[in-house]
């Protein structure tokens, strides 16, 4: 068997009220629902702490235009600073065996608001000759030497 002693503080002082015996039973119901207070006080301390979550910004606007050949065009924009335009053509290439091939050759740039407060713009193109991106963030091959 185990005791409880039952103690009360008060502006008078502190005060003990007589032991009581815990039966084994008894006592594990006590540590039960101690146990499940620490829990659900744990818990809501982790919502408390857990982020909140934003909303998504608002897309104020979107325009997309597909021709029967391939070609397109869009654009879209958000109420936060992010856009992106682009635009695609049909395009005919010789390939390595002097056949005409079709390609499809796509000019965009995007933008988006940097941490400093400036906004970031990337324009890039993808050709037969592959994707060129150019921009402030974008490393740019050292000039070559001059002699």
């Amino acid at each position: 068997m185990h005791t409880k002693l039952n103690i009360r503080c008060s502006s008078r002082g502190v005060r003990c009220d007589e032991a009581t015996l815990l039966l084994p039973l008894e006592r594990e119901m006590y540590i039960r629902k101690e146990s499940q207070i620490i829990v659900a006080l744990a818990l809501v301390a982790l919502v408390a702490a857990a982020p909140v979550e934003e909303e998504s910004p608002k897309i104020i606007l979107s325009e997309y235009d597909q021709q029967p050949n391939g070609a397109y065009r869009y654009e879209f924009k958000t109420e936060d600073g992010i856009s992106k335009s682009e635009e695609a053509d049909v395009k005919e290439v010789l390939d390595a065996d002097n056949k005409p091939q079709q390609v499809l050759v796509v000019r965009g740039q995007f933008s988006y608001p940097r941490l400093d407060g400036g906004v970031e713009t990337i324009s890039y193109v993808a050709d037969e000759n592959g994707y060129r991106a150019e921009g402030p963030s974008i490393p740019q091959p050292p000039a070559p030497a001059r002699r």
